[in-house]
């Protein structure tokens, strides 16, 4: 058959394009600059997450005769994608930035004694799906609607409980990324959200 078959037959890119429909349900996404990469972090994200399997594309990558699409578990599978050094302009590419920072937050958490497998997976996949009724679109407003969620996450995501490791757990993290912390955009691209994007045609 057809290779181009293979991205249908790869459960994560399936779940991949699941999760734009549902995210597009919540927050309508503007596909350019970090909002277009925050929305692949956050479909690579949650396929991964439902998997509970890092790597995105696997299948098909084979398929083509190279390696995955993207990997989010950073430095064990895959060097770590940095900001704003590695940027490109490219959303798919970009966008590792953010989701293996989230796949390290989750692994952080559920691993360790921090809050077990199950509450611990369950806390990071509910801190990130809290985070898009702030309508993020950049990765300093993303990370900053993680921690508003995880400040209140005894009420907001119960299996979070009430110590507040994963706030801290989520500075760390989108710091080793280089994400910045607080505000909605940031010194490298400061007009890179929706907010202050133009239509093309004036």
């Amino acid at each position: 058959g057809d290779v181009r078959s293979s991205f249908a037959l790869d459960a994560t890119v399936v779940r991949h394009e699941y999760t734009h429909f549902v995210i597009d349900q919540i927050m309508p996404v503007v596909n350019f600059g970090q909002h277009g990469a925050l929305s692949e972090a956050l479909a690579d994200y949650f396929s991964a997450s439902s998997l509970d399997l890092s790597t995105i594309g696997g299948f098909t990558g084979a398929q083509f005769g190279h390696g995955s699409l993207r990997e989010l578990d950073c430095p064990g599978r895959t060097a770590c994608v940095l900001f704003p050094a590695q940027w490109t302009g490219t959303i798919h590419e970009d966008s590792r930035m953010v989701s293996q920072a989230l796949w390290s937050i989750r692994t952080f958490l559920s691993g360790g004694g921090v809050l077990g497998p199950v509450n611990g997976k369950t806390c990071s996949d509910g801190l990130v799906f809290g985070a898009l009724f702030f309508y993020p679109d950049s990765f300093a407003d993303f990370k900053l609607a993680m921690e508003t969620v995880s400040n209140r996450s005894a009420t907001t995501v119960p299996a979070c409980g009430n110590n507040g490791a994963q706030t801290a757990v989520g500075q760390r993290f989108f710091a080793d990324h280089g994400i910045p912390a607080g505000g909605d955009q940031d010194a490298y691209e400061p007009n890179d959200g929706i907010a202050s994007a133009t239509d093309i045609t004036t």
